[in-house]
């Protein structure tokens, strides 16, 4: 995946979300059409996210991972998280206690409400 340093966030929403619609997409990522199409298309012509027709709405399409998709973010997670893990535990629980915090300043409640109930079909 040269054309981006990490993976994009359509990427890990997908991830996340398998089956999402291209307009839930939209939603979550406040993005144009436009603007999602660039990065979907160079997923999907990379073999890294395939779209298929929802059953009940032959309109609408879902996108899901590829198992090679699938495979680099289990990768990816696993690292990151032995990075997070050492880092927090280097840092201290002050330190943490502080990241906390700035992290919990950061959420804009409308976005973190959303985010909530749409990962939860709600």
């Amino acid at each position: 995946m040269g054309f981006w340093p990490r993976p994009p966030p359509g990427d890990l929403l997908v991830g996340r979300r398998p089956g999402i619609s291209v307009g839930e997409l939209l939603t979550l990522l406040r993005i144009t059409k436009q603007s999602l199409a660039r990065v979907l298309g160079q997923l999907m012509r990379e073999g890294f996210v395939v779209q298929r027709i929802d059953a009940g709405d032959r309109r609408r399409r879902r996108l899901y991972l590829t198992a090679e998709a699938e495979e680099l973010e289990r990768t990816l997670t696993e690292r990151q998280a032995a990075r997070l893990a050492a880092a927090w535990n280097s840092a201290g629980e002050p330190a943490a206690d502080g990241f906390r915090e700035v992290l919990r300043a950061m959420i804009d409640i409308d976005d973190a409400d959303r985010s909530f109930h749409s990962s939860t079909g709600r």
